[in-house]
């Protein structure tokens, strides 16, 4: 009778623990969910407060690079959060609205490199060519480099679009799926096309930082021997000037 009962109860122990442990990492998920949500709409909170004062000051509003910089983050990280939380509780939804999340989170996350390329820029046109920085940066200007960077982000996903349309039929897009980056891929092309854009994004905003900041590096080093020998030369004068009236 003891030898009948013994594996019954640990067969019960060892579903209590198991129970047990499921519940800890249950707690656990929730806690990190919930810290999420707080940091975000935190961070919502910072960003509406930023861009209140960007639109309500006059001199600040000529920097949009920074506002479109935040905004991108911005949309980011929600796109990003609600796939995240779409996969965490399984909720199924057209593949056509899934590819576009997918997309989309994608842009917003590749645009942040040629934001910085063209930040970078627009400090090497303001130390190393001052009196033209006025003339180059204009808040038109800007406008027209941050839809030139779109442009070179919807490219690619155009051309994606196109395979994957070519290749699936119009009923592939109306299934009900959990969206995940697996479901965006269906050709080898498709890897192809987002390689050489990943190359070719490298290389210019690569080769555009590099540049920059060695010419903006020489320029400072430039300025600042000039400085140093210009104090040398002001307190050698100095010098002398002491010397001839303390002379007798």
């Amino acid at each position: 009778m003891f030898n009948s009962s013994t594996p019954y109860s640990n067969t019960t122990q060892m579903s209590t623990y198991d129970s047990n442990i499921v519940d800890n990492l249950f707690n656990v998920w929730l806690g990190l969910l919930i810290l999420t949500l707080l940091c975000f709409c935190f961070f919502l909170c910072f960003f509406t407060v930023i861009l209140i004062i960007y639109f309500t000051t006059p001199h600040v509003r000529e920097n949009s690079r920074f506002a479109h910089m935040l905004i991108n983050d911005t949309l980011y990280m929600i796109a990003g959060l609600l796939l995240c939380l779409c996969a965490l509780f399984k909720i199924t939804m057209p593949l056509s609205i899934c590819y576009f999340f997918l997309a989309f989170s994608a842009s917003t996350f590749r645009i942040t490199p040629y934001n910085l390329a063209a930040m970078a820029l627009e400090r090497y046109i303001a130390i190393c060519f001052p009196l033209r920085h006025i003339a180059f940066c204009t808040p038109q200007r800007s406008y027209t480099v941050i839809a030139f960077i779109w442009l070179m982000r919807i490219l690619p996903i155009v051309a994606d679009m196109f395979v994957r349309s070519a290749s699936v039929e119009i009923m592939f897009f109306s299934q009900c799926v959990i969206c995940r980056q697996e479901f965006a891929v269906v050709k080898p092309i498709q890897t192809t096309i987002r390689s050489l854009t990943f190359i070719v994004a490298l290389s210019i905003v690569g080769l555009t930082i590099l540049y920059t900041y060695v010419k903006v590096t020489l320029v400072a080093r430039k300025v600042g021997s000039g400085s140093s020998a210009a104090s040398k030369d002001e307190v050698f004068s100095k010098c002398i000037r002491k010397m001839y009236t303390l002379k007798p």
